[in-house]
């Protein structure tokens, strides 16, 4: 019988292979539990660790979800109807540089290697829609690296009106092949950078990256928004 600590190996890997959309439900527990060779309790122990990095959350009664938790009824919703697409790119300048500087210092073998995973997972993605998925998991797993709970609380606020603002969808509608080579680009120099432990590499090849997705992005929401 699987320990805990291959349990969440177990999970971790399936949550990876499965290619779930964002916020798409997870089969029921006695169900994935079954699949995956596990018992609820080992199921449930992987899970619980997986939903504290932010990979997945749970909701009573309905089941668990892959991504982070809808953002609830509170500030963040009144500024979901005011933010514009400068002011959340200004706001993901502000803290995912520093993310990756903290990365640089902080993050383990096991970060490293979701980092690389997620990178050449979207250097090998056929279409935008991949590329976009893999793309999030690679900032996500940079954030979960830094290792610092208040700035990660940030980035997960931030991160869910990227996703849940009309104009987070707008990266389908301009991610060609050439701009998806040249955001791999951008990614492996701060991957390695972080690898390298230079955080003020990372910082700075993270912050050049983020101007470039702004600078594209805010071109295209001229047109897509109205």
């Amino acid at each position: 019988m699987p320990s805990r600590v291959n349990s969440l190996a177990i999970v971790r890997h399936y949550i990876q292979e499965a290619n779930f959309a964002y916020q798409e439900r997870l089969p029921p527990e006695r169900e994935l539990a079954r699949q995956l060779g596990l018992t609820r309790t080992q199921l449930r122990s992987g899970m619980k660790q997986l939903q504290a990095e932010g990979v997945v959350w749970r909701h009573v009664g309905r089941g668990t979800f892959f991504g982070g938790r809808p953002a609830e009824r509170d500030g963040r919703v009144e500024a979901l109807g005011t933010t514009t697409p400068r002011e959340l790119m200004e706001a993901r300048a502000a803290i995912e540089p520093q993310l990756a500087r903290l990365a640089a210092r902080h993050a383990t073998a096991e970060d490293i290697a979701r980092m690389e995973r997620a990178l050449e997972r979207s250097v090998a993605a056929p279409d935008a829609a991949t590329f976009h998925k893999y793309d999030a998991e690679l900032h996500v797993a940079v954030a979960q690296a830094a290792h610092n709970a208040l700035l990660l609380s940030l980035f997960k606020s931030i991160n869910e009106m990227r996703h849940q603002l009309l104009w987070g969808r707008l990266d389908g509608n301009f991610l060609t092949p050439t701009l998806q080579v040249q955001y791999s680009e951008q990614h492996r120099g701060f991957v390695d950078a972080i690898k390298r432990r230079d955080d003020r590499a990372a910082e700075t090849l993270m912050r050049f990256h983020l101007d470039a997705v702004e600078q594209q992005l805010l071109k295209v929401a001229l047109f897509f928004l109205p």
